[in-house]
């Protein structure tokens, strides 16, 4: 209703007074907040969980957290798509946004799966009946995905608009995507965690073996003995277990020991037709790592990217954000995750009031302390003073209005 006008737009909670600019800002913190949730990432399917195999947050050791928040930001989990799901889903999606409510596009996914059912019932063969209620399963289930993501390109766009922040740690690999860049870069693949680190060593071992071919042999030796002398995974014919197993004894292992197929091993989706009875071999294991790739980089989560172009360019037409590379483009949005400031830094961004200066002894116990925080702690004070836990792209500078401090005032 209002993602298309340009006045400033204001949020009030129901049952409260207050309003203004640290409501709204409130308001686009809870809804970031609200999308981290493990809860609702369990129910849904939103993001790679790839860094958290631990089930501890951040992948180390503890209690497990209630919300998602990756070391390098959230990227979407990959998610099988076929022409036919994604038209249903986004369909369903289109329901919702002319005004049907989510009800009603619920009621809408609800339709496509009956219509497959009867489909599937005019038919007798078992099997035609289990692939209708299959596909029309994961067009619904595309479309609640795709729904969030809607949401979340509208709510990125208006937040530019109004010079606000959506805090939702996105990582910049995908708003690359969502500038239309293609990731070539096997790096990317750190983003997915313990599942990305192995897929990353695959490609390299692939990529040391491709240059004993087109390279001098003994040349390619020589570069390769090095680097093992210094990492100990070179070798151009065998895979360290150690990314497998971290913490664990390092021994090699050949490609064949691996026990691979050629499937997503996190939603069992098949690479090709007949991967799940597919091995990974020496043979063909470049093939399998440039379709693992591909299926986890590009085409599984081709929908979610498509549907947060949508929703961006619903607020924010004609690719606005194309001016800026996908780290600028990701702290203009979601603000800089770190929490960094200096004790110089912070004398020169915060405003002292009613009598106070940088020289006040409360102003420099003040400073004292923030520069002691740790970063959960920085962002926790960041939350309760501005209702953001970060910092826009400017620093403390660059907040408004600005960090003033003035004496407690005791109301009679």
């Amino acid at each position: 209703l209002y993602v298309r006008r340009k006045a400033v737009l204001d949020f009030v909670f129901v049952g409260e007074s207050g309003t203004g600019t640290g409501v709204t800002q409130e308001f686009y913190s809870s809804t970031a907040q609200a999308l981290q949730r493990r809860d609702e990432n369990e129910r849904v399917g939103l993001w790679d969980v790839g860094f958290d195999d631990s089930g501890t947050a951040g992948g180390g050791s503890g209690d497990r957290s209630e919300y998602l928040n990756p070391p390098g930001g959230l990227f979407p989990a990959a998610i099988p798509q076929t022409e036919a799901s994604v038209a249903a889903a986004v369909a369903a999606v289109a329901a919702v946004a002319a005004g049907a409510g989510p009800g009603r596009g619920s009621g809408g996914s609800s339709g496509q799966q009956r219509k497959a059912s009867n489909a599937a019932g005019s038919s007798s063969s078992s099997a035609a009946k289990a692939a209708a209620a299959s596909a029309a399963a994961a067009a619904t289930k595309l479309a609640k995905v795709m729904e969030r993501f809607k949401l979340m390109g509208r709510m990125a766009g208006k937040a530019v608009m109004d010079s606000r922040i959506f805090p939702l740690p996105l990582d910049p690999h995908f708003f690359a995507l969502a500038l239309g860049e293609v990731i070539t870069d096997d790096a990317a693949l750190e983003v997915l965690g313990r599942k990305g680190a192995v897929l990353r060593a695959l490609v390299q071992l692939c990529n040391r073996r491709r240059a004993l071919v087109t390279s001098n042999a003994e040349a390619a030796m020589d570069v390769d003995g090095a680097a093992a002398a210094g990492a100990g995974t070179s070798d151009p014919f065998f895979l360290s277990v150690r990314v497998c197993t971290p913490g664990g004894t390092v021994s090699k292992v050949a490609v064949d020991g691996i026990c691979l197929t050629f499937e997503d091993p996190a939603s069992s989706h098949p690479l090709l037709p007949g991967g799940e009875d597919k091995a990974v071999t020496d043979g063909n294991l470049e093939e399998y790592c440039n379709l693992m790739t591909r299926y986890l980089l590009r085409d599984g989560v081709a929908a979610q990217v498509a549907a947060f172009r949508d929703g961006l360019d619903d607020v924010l037409p004609g690719n606005a954000l194309a001016a800026f590379t996908p780290v600028e483009a990701s702290r203009l949005v979601c603000g800089r995750r770190g929490v960094h400031w200096t004790e110089v830094s912070l004398l020169s961004d915060i405003c002292p009031e009613q009598g106070l200066t940088t020289e006040s002894s409360s102003v420099r116990l003040l400073v004292q302390t923030l520069v002691g925080m740790s970063q959960l702690e920085r962002s926790e004070f960041l939350l309760f003073t501005t209702c953001c836990p970060h910092l826009p792209p400017g620093g403390m500078a660059g907040l408004q209005p600005r960090f003033k401090v003035h004496p407690k005032v005791d109301w009679i």
